[in-house]
């Protein structure tokens, strides 16, 4: 009797994540959780002084959910999920690029 042994398929790789590309991407998955378009996030942010938006940890923890997802990889771990790191766009955008640097350095 003849044994069969399965192969599963790699995994696709994940796309590069440019930082060019994360900051738009984390204003649109924002604006997707609170229900409005990226244009009005931008406006409001604009309208703020620009460069920067207040967060509560919620809408970050599902902003981050929203990039895996995209992305098709972990972008932050438990340990990264402190409120007081993602109180902000650009203290999220950091957070990423953080790990995704230390990913790419193996660091893990």
């Amino acid at each position: 009797m003849a044994s069969t042994v399965e192969q599963t398929a790699a995994p696709p790789s994940a796309p590069p994540i440019s930082t060019n590309d994360l900051g738009p991407r984390i204003i649109d998955a924002l604006a997707q959780v609170r229900a409005m378009t990226p244009e009005e996030l931008r406006s409001e942010i604009n309208g703020a002084g620009g460069g920067d938006c207040v967060m509560d940890s919620k809408e970050a923890e599902v902003v981050i959910s929203i990039l895996e997802r995209h992305f098709n990889r972990e972008l932050a771990k438990v340990e990264d999920l402190e409120p007081e790191q993602m109180n902000t766009l650009n203290a999220l955008r950091n957070l990423i690029d953080t790990r995704l640097n230390s990913n790419s350095q193996g660091q893990d």
